[in-house]
């Protein structure tokens, strides 16, 4: 999906105001997994989270399943095992550019409050913009991946100055490749932008390497 947003979004930080009042958790049923609930002072939120016990490394995922095939909950449950904690937030409007930012804010000031001290984000197409916004305004977020990103609300991007990860296919007719090139010119090192031929704006077809580019990222930031 393709955002244009509404604008209401502050620009800097400090006008950024997310409160969370209170969270709940309840089991999946599926390992450790917990299906948590947040009321926040602009409104319910609810995410996914796969917590590695001890952890102080997280990754925050806009959105629950992802993009090629699935990719958000296939690396959820294997970055456990290298004791990171995921959050797989699932937006309160979709599309929603400003709104989704303040989602993505929320979760940082969740996984903080559990002793977290560090994130990546990682989101697709509108989503992408979205991790990239939120990456510039939060000092919590230290690495940004953005898959098959739209430009609008990348306009900070040069402010970035963390490390960014962009993937986007060769053949995507949603978003042209030109987006992520655009970003990619923009944005400060460290940046790595990879074009994968023969698939299109949901990255099918080449699952493994998503997989693969995102779980070497992640690990290392």
């Amino acid at each position: 999906m393709v955002s244009q947003g509404s604008g209401s979004l502050a620009e800097s930080d400090s006008d950024v105001v997310v409160r969370i009042e209170q969270v709940s958790a309840q089991p999946t049923g599926e390992g450790n997994r917990l299906e948590v609930s947040i009321e926040t002072n602009h409104g319910p939120l609810t995410a996914l989270m796969d917590p590695a016990e001890g952890s102080v490394k997280c990754a925050i995922f806009v959105g629950t399943e992802g993009p090629a095939g699935g990719v958000y909950a296939r690396l959820a449950e294997d970055l456990v095992e290298q004791g990171i904690t995921s959050l797989r937030v699932n937006p309160r409007l979709t599309g929603e550019l400003e709104e989704t930012v303040i989602d993505v804010l929320a979760a940082c000031s969740l996984l903080k409050g559990l002793g977290g001290g560090r994130a990546v984000v990682v989101g697709h197409s509108y989503a992408g913009a979205v991790a990239i916004k939120s990456g510039v305004i939060s000092p919590f977020l230290t690495a940004v991946a953005a898959l098959a990103a739209q430009r609008y609300g990348t306009q900070e991007v040069d402010q970035l100055g963390k490390p960014l990860l962009l993937i986007h296919g060769e053949d995507d007719q949603v978003l042209l490749p030109l987006a992520s090139d655009d970003i990619y010119q923009r944005a400060q090192e460290p940046k790595h932008m990879v074009i994968l031929p023969a698939t299109g704006h949901r990255l099918l077809g080449v699952e493994q390497e998503v997989y693969d580019l995102l779980h070497q990222f992640i690990s290392a930031a």
